[in-house]
């Protein structure tokens, strides 16, 4: 595993363990359930990415180069803007004023927009519906 792929992994890692810490402190919340719906649908962008590398790895004829690197942008999009979240969220934690939660709830819906452009693309190759079956077990 190369360095930046650990530190890349190291950084998720650590963003899981602090989103699910506010989820639990502030799961009754509008705010709480707008993060924790976030963070199911973090899990469904990183299965349908995995399932998406797989169909091109195996050479489907349906995901030709372009169309990987399309998907790749879309992917990449939504990685800087979950980053974005996790920040606003660490930020609006650490203080909670309305400043911070108005950054969090932009950085909220830059997400909802980067998933829901992400999904439509991947989902034309990606069942996704047996995908969300398959992480809710």
């Amino acid at each position: 595993m190369t360095h930046r792929r650990f530190a890349q992994r190291s950084l998720s890692l650590l963003l899981l363990m602090a989103m699910l810490w506010v989820l639990a402190a502030c799961a009754s919340t509008a705010l709480g359930k707008a993060i924790q719906t976030a963070d199911a649908q973090k899990r469904v962008v990183e299965g349908a990415a995995v399932e998406f590398a797989k169909l091109h790895l195996k050479n489907d004829p349906r995901i030709t180069d372009a169309v990987y690197a399309q998907g790749k942008a879309a992917y990449q999009k939504w990685y800087a803007s979950q980053l974005a979240l996790a920040s606003a969220l660490a930020s609006w934690k650490t203080v909670s004023s309305a400043g911070n939660e108005a950054t969090l709830t932009t950085a909220l819906s830059e997400v909802t927009k980067n998933i829901n452009v992400y999904l439509g693309f991947v989902g034309t190759f990606v069942d996704l519906a047996a995908l969300k079956a398959k992480l809710s077990t």
